[in-house]
């Protein structure tokens, strides 16, 4: 968990319970998943690329 005081808040107020689970899983089921960590700026970025339906 990145952020313990917002999970904390966030377990009351969100129907959703797995917390600290959504990188694994979403690492387990797309592909194309780019994570950025730039500690330097104090960012986490994860970027996942829709494909574009062919027409």
């Amino acid at each position: 968990m990145r952020n313990p005081l917002l999970a904390s808040h966030g377990s009351h107020i969100l129907p959703y319970r797995g917390l600290g689970t959504g990188i694994p899983r979403a690492l387990e089921y797309y592909n194309d998943i780019e994570i950025i960590d730039d500690r330097a700026a104090n960012q986490f970025k994860i970027i996942i690329k829709r494909s574009v339906p062919q027409s």
